[in-house]
């Protein structure tokens, strides 16, 4: 699961993007064709920077934004209210 997914896990999960990126994990898994394994590379290593997204398939490169691109809390309540 990606960081703030962990760090955030109950507005990630009221928004629906938990769901989201299990079933795109999910669909990855089930593809058969390579694709789960090569993400799991890009993950365990937990560098998501400076990819050769031109030598990465689309469907990993989907999986791989969800690591890739922080979680927007401007519209979290719980989060404004932390903040004051």
């Amino acid at each position: 699961m990606p960081e703030d997914y962990v760090y955030y896990r109950r507005y990630c999960e009221d928004k629906g993007l938990a769901k989201d990126w299990y079933n795109k994990l999910k669909d990855l898994k089930n593809s058969l064709n390579g694709d789960y394994e090569e993400a799991l590379e890009y993950i365990n290593k937990n560098k998501f920077r400076n990819l050769p997204v031109m030598f990465i398939s689309k469907d990993v490169m989907s999986l791989l934004n969800y690591y890739k691109n922080r979680v927007d809390l401007s519209d979290y309540k719980d989060w404004k209210e932390l903040r004051k």
